[in-house]
């Protein structure tokens, strides 16, 4: 009879470290959602949203931090566009 382990009674935990990658990978990083965003006919021209998605790609913020500081300072920037548009 083949006994198979059995995990039962124990706790089992999972340990995710992240690395920062090599500056050549978050570079290349860097270079492909460049031409991803320049084949759909964009680009990143503010130099908020670059120097956060470089953090991005250094690892250096969370998916969650990155979201709320783009978020941040979209909609900072996007009520003073109201603004002047009003003006």
């Amino acid at each position: 009879m083949d006994r198979k382990p059995s995990c039962e009674g124990r706790v089992l935990a999972l340990t995710i470290t992240a690395t920062q990658p090599v500056p050549a990978v978050a570079d290349e990083h860097l270079v492909f959602a460049d031409a991803a965003l320049a084949l759909a006919g964009h680009e990143v021209t503010d130099p908020v949203l670059r120097a956060i998605i470089e953090s991005a790609a250094r690892h250096e913020l969370t998916g969650d931090e990155v979201i709320a500081a783009i978020r941040s300072h979209v909609q900072a920037d996007d009520s003073r566009c109201h603004l002047s548009y009003l003006g």
